[in-house]
C-alpha cells in the first residue's frame, strides 16, 4: 500500500496487511486485538501504552469505522491479497500465459540506488524466466525502455504483447530489502493481486525467489519440481559483492562500446574479489571476457583463457545454474568457435531458463554459422518475441532474412530495427547493403544514407564505407575517390571483412584509368596487409585483403595463394555465416586475374547458398564487369532474376 501512498504509515500498513494475512492463524484473532493496536497506532506517544480499560468514545467508534471502510473499500477495489474473492466470492483469474515486469520504481528518492534498483527488476525477469508454463517473460531490454514512461498499461501491454504486466517498487534501507509487486491483467487494466516481500539484503537471492513463486501461484501456473528446487534454493550473497555484481550488469549491457565493456568486467571482478562463491558474477564475467574478444577490444590469448576460468569456476560452484551454461556458450561460440559444444551448454541453460532472450539469441547465430539458417531464423524470431524493444535483435533478425534473400521480411526487421533505435548507425549501414547487395537499388540506398546523415551519423566507419560502394554501384567514381581523400579512417574492419583506405582507393583509381596512382595505392595496401598477415596468420580477412592486393599488382600466383588461403581458413562448412565472404574474395581474385571460368563457378555457387550476395550485386558491382558478356554468367542473372 505504500507503494501506492508512501505517506501512508508503516505501522498501519502492517496492520492492514496483518488483517488480510491469507494465513487464518497469523491474522487477528478478535476485535479486541485489532482495536488495541489501533488505540496505539493512535497515541500521540507510540512507546506509552495506552490503557485497554479507557473508554471508548462514540466519536472514535465512528472515526475508526469511517477509517476501516474506506480502508476496506480500497482493497477490495485493488483486490489487494484477492480480498475481493474472499468477499464476494471466488471471481476467475483470466488466463495468463506471457508476463512483462515493468522497471521497479525506486522508493528512496536517492538516484544512487537506481542501479539497486534497476538491478531488482532484472533480477525478477531472471527468476520469471525459469517457469516454462510461461509462454512469454519479457526481457530486460525492452522492459527497461519503459522506465519512467506515462504510457496507459493497455498501450504497454499491447506493445509487448503480454497477458499481464508486474509493477512495484524497491527500497532498501540499511541491511533490508523490500519489494512490492502487484499483478495488472493488460487487455483490462484491472488490478488482480499485490503483495509486499522483505528480506535482510545478504537473502536478496532468496526474496527474488519468493517474489517470483508468489506471482506463479497467483497466475495458477504449474511449477516443475525443478522449477520449484531452482526458486526455493538460494544461497545467501555478500551485500557488497552483489552491489557491484549489479553495477556490471549496468555496464556491460548499456553498449558495446570498449569503455563500458571495461568497466563491466572491472565491476565483476570486484565482485567476486569480495565474495569467491558468488557463481553469477563468475558467470557474467566470463561473458564479458568472452564478449571482449569477439568485438575485438581485445583479441589477446589472455583474454580467452581468463573467459574460460571463470565460467569453469562458475561450474564447480553451481553446475546447475543457468546462467553459468549460458556463459560457457557464448564463450566457446565467440572464443573457440566450437558451435556443436556452444549448442549443448546453451541447451542446457535453455532446459532451466526457457523464456531467456540471450539464450534464444546466441542458439539462433551459432545455427546460422552452421547453415542451418530455418532453425536459427525460429530461434532469433523467439528472440525478438522475448525482447521485442531490441534493435539489435530485430537487426539481426533482418540479417539472417537478408542471407535468405527473403527481401519483404528483411525490410520489416531492418525497419524495425531503425524504429526502435534511430540514432545507431550501424542499422542504415546494413539496410543501404540490403537495397545494393540484394535489390540493387541505388536510389533507396542513397535515401537510406541520407536520412542517416540528416540525423549526423555520416562519419561512422561502416556508413563511410557503403557511401563508397554506392558510388562504386552508380558509376560515380570520382565523388568516391573525392570522398576517400578527404575521411579520417584508414581501415574498414568487421568480423566478415578488413578492407585498408589504400586498397579501395587503389581500386577506384583502376576504375578511373589511372594506373601510376593505382598502383601507389597497392603498394600501401600490399604493406598494411602483409604485417597484418605476420602479426594474426590465422585471420581469414587478411589473407583475403592481401591477396586482392596482389592481384592489383599483377602477382597472380601469390594473390590466388592468399585468396584460397582465405577460404580454407574460414570455410562455408565451418562458419556458414563468415565464410561466403571468403570465396566472394576469391572471385574479386580471380577476376582481376584473368581466371573468368573459375571466378563464375564460385559465383554459381554463392547463389546456391544462403549468403549476403544477391543479383544486385551481380548487376551492379564493377568487380563482375569483365564477366558480364559471359553466357554462364548471362545465364545466372536470368536463374535469379525471376
Amino acid at each position: 500500500m505504500r507503494a501506492l501512498n508512501p505517506r501512508l504509515s508503516p505501522r498501519l500498513e502492517e496492520l492492514i496487511l496483518k488483517c488480510l494475512d491469507e494465513e487464518p492463524g497469523r491474522r487477528y484473532q478478535s476485535a479486541k486485538e485489532l482495536r488495541v493496536d489501533l488505540e496505539r497506532l493512535a497515541a500521540p506517544v507510540p512507546h506509552i501504552a495506552v490503557p485497554q480499560r479507557r473508554p471508548f468514545s462514540r466519536r472514535w467508534v465512528l472515526v475508526l469505522a469511517v477509517t476501516l471502510a474506506a480502508i476496506l473499500a480500497l482493497l477490495v477495489g485493488l483486490n489487494v491479497g484477492g480480498l475481493r474473492q474472499r468477499l464476494l466470492g471466488r471471481i476467475e483469474t483470466p488466463r495468463i500465459e506471457s508476463l512483462a515486469v515493468l522497471p521497479l520504481e525506486n522508493l528512496s528518492g536517492d538516484p544512487n540506488q537506481e542501479v539497486f534498483t534497476n538491478g531488482m527488476t532484472e533480477a525478477l525477469i531472471a527468476e520469471l524466466s525459469k517457469i516454462k508454463a510461461l509462454r512469454k517473460v519479457i526481457s530486460r531490454t525492452s522492459s527497461m525502455q519503459y522506465k519512467g514512461a506515462k504510457k496507459p498499461i493497455k498501450q504497454i501491454a499491447s506493445e509487448l504483447d503480454v497477458d499481464a504486466l508486474i509493477e512495484g517498487s524497491a527500497l532498501r534501507e540499511g541491511d533490508t530489502v523490500r519489494i512490492t509487486v502487484q499483478l495488472i491483467h493488460g487487455g483490462t487494466d484491472a488490478h488482480l493481486w499485490a503483495n509486499s516481500f522483505d528480506r535482510e539484503y545478504k537473502n536478496i537471492l532468496a526474496l527474488h525467489s519468493d517474489v517470483a513463486r508468489a506471482i506463479a501461484q497467483e497466475v495458477k501456473v504449474a511449477l516443475t519440481p525443478d522449477e520449484v528446487a531452482s526458486l526455493t534454493k538460494a544461497p545467501v550473497v555478500n551485500p557488497e559483492a552483489y552491489d557491484y555484481y549489479l553495477r556490471g550488469n549496468d555496464y556491460l549491457w548499456r553498449t558495446e562500446q570498449e569503455k563500458d565493456n571495461r568497466i563491466g568486467v572491472q565491476m565483476y571482478e570486484k565482485a567476486v574479489e569480495i565474495d569467491p562463491n558468488f557463481a553469477p558474477a563468475h558467470a557474467a564475467l566470463s561473458e564479458a571476457h568472452a564478449r571482449m574478444w569477439w568485438l575485438y577490444h581485445d583479441r589477446t590469448e589472455e583474454r580467452v583463457a581468463k573467459a574460460k576460468a571463470a565460467a569453469h569456476r562458475a561450474l564447480q560452484l553451481q553446475p546447475d545454474l543457468s546462467e553459468t551454461h549460458r556463459a560457457l556458450g557464448y564463450y566457446y561460440y565467440w572464443c573457440q568457435l566450437d558451435y556443436d559444444r556452444a549448442l549443448q551448454e546453451l541447451a542446457i541453460a535453455q532446459k532451466t531458463k526457457p523464456n531467456d532472450s540471450l539464450i534464444s539469441a546466441g542458439i539462433g547465430y551459432i545455427l546460422r554459422r552452421q547453415g542451418k539458417m530455418e532453425q536459427s531464423l525460429a530461434s532469433l524470431k523467439k528472440s525478438v518475441e522475448l525482447d521485442p524493444r531490441s534493435a539489435s535483435l530485430a537487426n539481426n533478425t533482418a540479417l539472417s532474412c537478408a542471407w535468405m534473400r527473403n527481401d519483404k521480411e528483411t525490410a520489416r526487421y531492418f525497419d524495425l530495427a531503425i524504429q526502435l533505435a534511430p540514432d545507431e548507425s550501424i542499422w542504415y549501414a546494413d539496410t543501404a547493403d540490403r537495397h545494393l547487395r540484394l535489390a540493387g537499388d541505388c536510389v533507396k540506398a542513397r535515401s537510406v544514407i541520407g536520412a542517416a546523415q540528416r540525423l549526423d551519423l555520416e562519419n561512422d566507419v561502416h556508413l563511410a564505407y557503403r557511401r563508397v560502394l554506392l558510388n562504386l554501384y552508380e558509376g560515380t567514381f570520382r565523388e568516391a575517390i573525392t570522398r576517400l581523400s578527404s575521411e579520417s579512417w584508414e581501415a574498414f574492419e568487421s568480423q566478415f571483412r578488413f578492407v585498408p583506405r589504400a586498397l579501395l582507393q587503389a581500386q577506384i583509381y583502376g576504375l578511373l584509368e589511372q594506373p601510376a596512382l593505382e598502383r601507389s595505392h597497392y603498394e600501401s595496401a600490399r604493406t598494411i596487409l602483409e604485417a597484418r598477415v605476420q602479426q594474426r596468420p590465422d585471420e581469414a580477412t587478411y589473407h583475403s585483403s592481401l591477396g586482392t592486393a596482389y592481384a592489383g599488382l599483377g602477382r597472380k600466383q601469390d594473390a590466388i595463394r592468399e585468396g584460397q588461403a582465405g577460404v580454407n581458413l574460414m570455410p562455408v562448412s565451418r562458419d556458414a555465416y563468415q565464410g561466403p565472404y571468403r570465396v566472394e574474395d576469391l572471385v574479386r581474385i580471380y577476376v582481376m586475374v584473368g581466371e573468368n571460368e573459375a571466378a563464375i563457378g564460385q559465383l554459381e555457387y554463392l547463389m546456391s547458398i544462403p549468403a549476403d550476395l544477391g543479383i544486385g550485386a551481380l548487376r551492379l558491382d564493377p568487380a563482375c564487369k569483365p564477366l558480364r558478356d559471359h553466357p554462364r554468367f548471362q545465364a545466372l542473372i536470368r536463374r535469379y532474376s525471376n
